[in-house]
């Protein structure tokens, strides 16, 4: 087998960002979908607002986003992924989000002494819980103007699920339980 090319995807579901070399974790290849956004929908009736998972199927206007990475060069650096909004060049004049191109710095890699600092949430992916990390304001802010509505991201760093799925068709047949 030859591997051609490979890429990672910093935050879930935005375009991906393409390497030459990869390090591999217990985790899968470093620093692959480290964060993730959350689509936060209003409440009715004065209720609780809900989190919604953003997959590119479901939000399209994720393609607009393009990542790069600059790895960490040390243990005393973050790292950091750039993400830059390309939006579409002929826009709506009713559309409150940016017309033009804009980029946001994000670590990649986050201290365990800030992380211990961060507001826990739980993230449900594919019917499986985690543990995430909901980031400062000025990020959620930035992908919310983006969008045109409000985002969370959030820094899922080195927490792991358990995946759920089902066995291929010529495999379900043959499990001893």
């Amino acid at each position: 087998m030859k591997v051609s090319k490979l890429y990672i995807y910093p935050i879930k579901s935005l375009r991906p960002t393409p390497l030459t070399t990869a390090a591999i974790s217990p985790e899968g290849i470093k620093y692959d979908r480290r964060y993730m956004l959350i689509k936060v929908e209003p409440g009715k009736d004065e209720a609780e607002p809900t989190l919604k998972n953003m997959h590119i199927p479901h939000f399209p206007e994720m393609g607009l986003f393009q990542t790069a990475v600059e790895f960490p060069k040390d243990n005393d650096d973050t790292g950091k992924i750039i993400v830059t909004y390309n939006p579409p060049s002929t826009q709506e004049m009713d559309d409150p989000r940016p017309c033009e191109m804009k980029q946001i710095e994000i670590p990649i890699r986050i201290r365990l002494t800030q992380v211990k600092t961060m507001k826990e949430m739980k993230v449900v992916m594919h019917q499986s819980s985690t543990t995430g990390y909901v980031m400062d304001d000025e990020y959620d802010d930035w992908f919310s103007e983006c969008f045109g509505f409000p985002v969370i991201l959030a820094y899922l760093g080195k927490c792991s699920r358990e995946v759920l799925g089902t066995l291929t068709p010529e495999n379900r047949n043959n499990v001893p339980w």
